[in-house]
């Protein structure tokens, strides 16, 4: 119920976390009342754990979630898919370290294996996957929403100030 209230309000922006290694999206309920509150474009689907990943089954679970051209996704329309690499609790390793691993295990299981000619397809995917991407898109989806929702918001609110300020200079 709570995750619903903050759902219904489209100003929010979503986060919505789920691990990669799930069997199908469609048995997720994290997206399910996405869905069913129609915040889809609002919302950033992350796939966490995406190294636990077995490799033969990398392109169904990553790569076409990332390109949201799986047939569980038909119907959603995510701002984006973000995947990121699990990070161990053991505290031994820095974040910077941690970046660094993630980097280039998607770059071993993933990137390297796209052929050149489908270089468009490489360059989504790579702006889609490790924690820093997430972030990049966090910021962009921060962005237009800024662009498309509050700054006319604030614009139409200040207008109405000046209008009010001006009848109310007009009787003095």
């Amino acid at each position: 119920n709570l995750c619903k209230k903050y759902l219904q309000n489209k100003n929010n922006i979503v986060l919505c976390v789920v691990p990669a290694t799930i069997t199908s999206l469609t048995s997720s309920q994290t997206i399910a009342l996405v869905k069913e509150l129609g915040m889809e474009n609002n919302c950033i689907l992350t796939l966490t754990m995406c190294d636990r990943i077995d490799e033969d089954q990398i392109a169904g679970h990553i790569v076409d979630r990332i390109l949201q051209m799986t047939p569980e996704m038909s119907g959603l329309d995510f701002f984006a898919c973000c995947a990121v690499y699990n990070r161990t609790h053991k505290n031994m390793n820095t974040l910077d370290l941690h970046d660094e691993k993630e980097l280039a295990w998607f770059q071993k299981n993933i990137l390297s294996q796209i052929p050149q000619e489908h270089c468009d397809i490489k360059k989504t995917i790579g702006q889609n996957c490790t924690i820093k991407k997430l972030i990049e898109n966090i910021n962009l989806l921060y962005s237009k929403f800024i662009d498309v929702h509050w700054k006319p918001s604030a614009i139409i609110k200040l207008e109405q100030k000046i209008k009010e300020a001006e009848e109310k200079y007009k009787k003095i």
